[in-house]
């Protein structure tokens, strides 16, 4: 391959892709109700930010961008996807997508600033009053640019919507209990209260385990007529939602606790493990 050929390749193929597909700034129409938040979760010196596209607007976005002020024409980012380069391209596991979503990095010899786009094959737009998670990118280290750059969505009728990035933080499941009821000699009724007190919606929620035991008083404390795992479903920043669970136990036992474990995901789809423990006295 010769030097020309292998620069147009790298550099301007890409970049004449994202002309096609973006329309021209003083042409566009800004759609309305569309917005791009972005969650940072690190691990052993790697920053996954994940991304989730909501759209209230009237039209399907068919592409994603991430990192250039569209109405200025002004890139944003400098530093590439973990092992990215333009020799090796994107490493796998770098640069997710959702399912029919395929990622492109875009940069230029001339410029040490990156991009980042997601175009869908056509069957997977994100439809008005749909949102979409999927959407990450990995870094060795950390960089606030990916939490606060611009985002453009790229609309089906060649509109586009464009904005900041909002911030949002991982969600955060707490358990306590709501009440302790007699509901027959030896059976009690607890309510507890599953909410969520972080930044962002907390999916799937379940709890998987239950465990009761005595603190006081003789004898045992078991879990009767309820099933697990315990489905609480999805729950938004500041949500909360109660379920119940059916106890049995002698007259001799004074106080019990009830520990908890469970799972949730986050708005980028990891699985994420939550715990809690709650005590209360019977008043048999």
């Amino acid at each position: 391959m010769t030097p020309i050929r292998n620069l147009f390749l790298r550099f301007v193929a890409p970049l004449i892709s994202m002309l096609l597909v973006l329309p021209a700034p003083a042409q566009a129409q800004q759609e309305n109700g569309i917005a791009v938040s972005a969650t940072a979760l690190t691990l052993n010196g790697r920053t996954t930010y994940q991304y989730k596209i909501s759209n209230q607007g009237s039209q399907r976005v068919v592409a994603l961008a991430i990192g250039n002020d569209y109405r200025y024409g002004v890139p944003e980012l400098t530093r590439y996807p973990d092992g990215w380069s333009v020799e090796a391209g994107i490493m796998p596991g770098t640069v997710l997508s959702p399912a029919a979503w395929t990622p492109m990095v875009l940069t230029t010899e001339e410029s040490p600033a990156v991009e980042l786009r997601w175009r869908n094959d056509g069957s997977a737009d994100v439809m008005p009053g749909q949102s979409l998670t999927g959407f990450a990118v990995v870094l060795a280290g950390a960089s606030t640019q990916y939490l606060s750059a611009h985002w453009t969505a790229i609309l089906a009728n060649g509109g586009v919507a464009y904005g900041v990035l909002t911030q949002s933080g991982p969600p955060r499941v707490n358990l306590s209990l709501a009440s302790l009821t007699q509901v027959s000699p030896g059976r009690f009724l607890a309510r507890l209260d599953v909410s969520n007190s972080g930044a962002s919606v907390a999916q799937d929620v379940r709890i998987n385990q239950v465990t009761a035991r005595s603190l006081a008083g003789a004898g045992a404390v078991t879990l009767s007529g309820t099933s697990l795992p315990i489905t609480v479903g999805n729950l938004a920043a500041g949500a909360k939602s109660t379920v119940e669970v059916q106890l049995a136990l002698p007259a001799s036992v004074k106080r019990i606790s009830l520990t908890q474990q469970g799972q949730l995901k986050d708005g980028g789809g990891t699985s994420l493990n939550f715990s809690g423990s709650v005590s209360a006295y019977t008043k048999q």
